[in-house]
């Protein structure tokens, strides 16, 4: 064999007998003709195979004369099969031949993420032949349809259905699970289980309270699903709390509810059990559609949450109306009266005393003018943050210009910029609190919303950003790909980039922040790439705890780079209200002392989802709704996500010490799942989990991964913002870390041969 390629291996039959200078001359002459062979197998033919199943890679080829057909996986150039004979000491491979059809298959049993890549098929012609299939493993996930979460009555029937997605052979069982016990087989307690090809449902009879619990739906060749069933007693559909009142006492206006004095009662349950007195709070004012079909109402709602120690979104006040409230301070009034309350007066919490050290409101620009009384955000004089005049441009307001003078509290309340102002709020008469500083610009409405889905849109349409229709292809072809290794953390799947006008606000963080800067490189001009790593690049930094502040003059540079370059793709009519407010953000990090992600409404809008789906009809909504409210001050639940441990063992494996995953500050890590084993340790390795175990502390034994250099160097090296471009190959030995050296989780992304990274979330300092 001479490199990978090999010689032709000319089969005889028949008697033997002596070779005369014809015959002789006849092989020759053979030898020198060309055999006409060819692949009926098309060229980079793609296969889709399951993990954990059988990929069959498929060779057909016809032959005029006999010769050896051989299969390499290009990756490594290992050669795996010769004719029938497996050369691979991995016995998962082998040679499926039919001889009549040409057919010389490559079987791989138990395929996993690392068979990825290309197989060359090869006959062993002079010169050699060749094909390349492409293998994709996908991971079959199982999902139950109801879950996180599903209440159900006592006495009435469960009804659970597991349906997999993403597979593409049906598994040989689908065991469920109640808490740690399989109970498909138990048939005397009302249990029963039917399977179809990719789905399975479990129905228990006349269900009780000892039906209560976690369920987990297993299939063979698929990532199991659970979900947790509440039975409760009586007919209380919304949620298994206590104290649901029988009427609902709301205020004297027939159109908004208050539950009378709960916010306190709701940062008692949180803040319980907790060692810190002192914290900040959040508030969150918006309209939302409670009901996908208009009923002609309008509801807006006050959300709260304790930014110092939990995230825990919990409800304030609702109003409903045929329009938006036609007095805002009306609706904020007795709001209002209850924060001047707590914020004047300790709260006491188990012989503690609790201080509200500050209050903020992060709110999009609509709701902004209305809550502080100024200029909505496409007024001639509306930036929150400087005195900048608009001007107009193609019929749109447009704010061009960088440097402005900023506005104060003082300036604010003088009334400096009269035009600024359209009246005086009851939160900047009461509350004494900044009109300016505490009102910090949304990365989610201002970054993600206002400015990446607008340059994406630009992008797609007429400025011809894109080479062409197949760059745009392999843009789609790269994000379907991706799904496969985004960590569980991360719920949303990603969509084609021609969907980008209904991506919601997490599509487009990871987008900006994680996978943009790989799935756009040699798919858009030079010019374009490094317009959008400008962006990127910035917020990278300005949403990293580690970063914000100690490269924040970096980051605003960037960002101004960028604002002043957009004139350059867009014209003059791209420098909307949002585009100017970007040039704030940097700023917008060292007031709050936080990135940026940290006072953006992320976890409020998130909220709006099971707060919708507490209600059951359009009859009496703010009934409905004040019944819900006031069930979960009552809950426990309020304060599980305090209470919880910061390490959860998942799943154990036969050596008591030694686990398969676990979850750690609310990230999960598997060393089995290309979703969630890809490590940063503080020195900066890229790493896979080989195994998990515990002594005195978690441990990860780990194997580095050879790094290649950086994916892109400008504006900033990406190694110095923690991409990493990777071979898929070991570097040195098996290490073991400790928890508290892993600086971070990745998220990895196979593109073509190698491996990428992007940071995922930092955990450690």
């Amino acid at each position: 064999m001479d490199g990978y390629f090999l010689d032709n291996q000319i089969q005889s039959t028949g008697r033997h007998r002596r070779k005369d200078s014809n015959d002789l001359k006849t092989m020759h002459k053979n030898s020198l003709s060309p055999v006409h062979s060819h692949f009926i197998t098309k060229n980079s033919t793609r296969v889709i195979s399951q993990r954990g199943g059988l990929a069959i890679l498929p060779c057909s080829v016809t032959m005029s004369q006999p010769a050896t057909v051989s299969w390499f996986r290009r990756k490594d150039f290992l050669l795996l099969t010769v004719g029938l004979s497996t050369y691979s000491s991995d016995d998962r491979f082998l040679v499926e031949h039919t001889r009549h059809l040409g057919n010389w298959a490559l079987r791989i049993r138990n395929a996993q993420k690392d068979d990825e890549g290309l197989y060359e098929c090869q006959i062993s012609t002079h010169p050699p032949e060749s094909i390349f299939i492409e293998l994709r493993i996908v991971e079959a996930v199982a999902e139950i349809i109801e879950a996180p979460d599903l209440h159900i009555n006592e006495g009435s029937t469960l009804r659970l259905e597991c349906k997999l997605k993403r597979a593409t052979e049906s598994p040989l069982y689908v065991f469920w699970y109640h808490e740690d016990r399989m109970i498909n087989y138990d048939h005397e307690d009302g249990v029963s289980v039917a399977s179809k090809l990719t789905s399975s449902i479990l129905t228990v009879r006349n269900a009780t309270a000892r039906h209560g619990g976690n369920y987990t739906c297993a299939p063979a060749n698929a990532r199991q699903s659970s979900i947790y069933v509440h039975v409760l007693k009586g007919e209380k559909p919304a949620a298994n709390i206590a104290a649901t009142p029988n009427k609902s006492n709301t205020s004297s206006s027939t159109t908004s509810i208050y539950p009378t004095s709960h916010s306190t009662n709701v940062f008692r349950n949180i803040l319980l059990e907790q060692l810190e007195h002192n914290f900040n709070l959040d508030f969150f004012v918006d309209g939302v559609a409670f009901f996908k079909i208009s009923s002609n109402s309008s509801y807006w709602v006050i959300l709260g949450r304790i930014a110092t120690l939990s995230k825990t979104v919990f409800p304030i006040g609702i109003y409903n109306g045929s329009h938006k409230p036609e007095s805002f301070d009306e609706f904020l009034k007795d709001f209002v009266e209850e924060l001047k309350l707590i914020k004047n007066t300790d709260i006491n919490c188990n012989n503690f005393k609790l201080t509200i050290k500050n209050i903020r409101f992060l709110l999009d620009s609509p709701a902004r003018a209305d809550v502080c009384g100024i200029s909505h955000h496409n007024g001639k004089n509306s930036c929150p943050k400087c005195t900048i005049e608009g001007t107009h441009v193609d019929g749109r307001m447009i704010f061009k210009g960088l440097d402005f003078e900023k506005r104060t509290d003082d300036s604010f309340r003088q009334r400096v910029n009269e035009n600024f102002h359209k009246r005086t709020s009851i939160i900047e008469l009461d509350l004494k609190i900044n009109m300016i500083d505490n009102f910090p610009l949304c990365f989610m409405h201002v970054v993600l919303y206002g400015v990446l889905k607008k340059i994406l849109k630009l992008a797609l349409g007429p400025k011809k950003t894109l080479y062409s229709a197949s760059n745009k292809a392999k843009i789609n072809d790269l994000l379907e790909s991706m799904n496969e290794t985004l960590p569980t953390e991360l719920h949303r799947n990603l969509r084609p980039l021609h969907e980008v006008l209904t991506y919601k606000a997490n599509e487009l963080r990871i987008f900006l922040l994680k996978i943009g800067p790989f799935v756009l490189k040699n798919n858009v001009t030079p010019d374009f790439y490094n317009f959008f790593l400008l962006l990127s690049n910035s917020f990278v930094i300005l949403c990293d705890k580690n970063l914000c502040i100690k490269k924040n003059n970096v980051a605003d540079s960037m960002i101004r780079a960028f604002v002043e370059e957009a004139q350059d793709f867009f014209g003059d009519s791209f420098y909307t209200a949002m585009v100017h407010q970007l040039s704030h953000m940097a700023e917008e990090v060292l007031i709050n002392n936080q990135p940026c992600d940290d006072f953006s409404t992320f976890e409020f809008e998130s909220y709006m989802t099971p707060l919708r789906k507490s209600l059951h009809s359009s009859n009496e909504p703010l009934s409905q709704l004040h019944r819900r409210i006031i069930e979960y001050i009552n809950s426990p639940e309020t304060k599980r996500e305090s209470l919880c441990s910061e390490i959860q063992y998942i799943k154990q494996e036969k050596n008591l010490n030694e686990y398969e995953s676990v979850i750690y500050k609310n990230f999960k890590f598997d060393c089995k799942s290309t979703n969630d084993r890809y490590v940063l340790t503080n020195d900066k390795k890229v790493c896979v989990i080989l195994n998990i175990y515990k002594e005195d502390k978690l441990k990860f034994i780990c194997r580095e991964l050879k790094q290649i250099g950086d994916f892109f160097d400008s504006p900033i090296k990406a190694t110095k913002l923690n991409f990493y471009w990777c071979k898929c190959e070991y570097n040195g030995q098996r290490k073991i870390y400790d928890i508290e050296n892993i600086n971070r989780k990745l998220i990895g992304i196979t593109l073509d041969d190698d491996m990428c990274f992007a940071p995922f979330q930092q955990f450690s300092s």
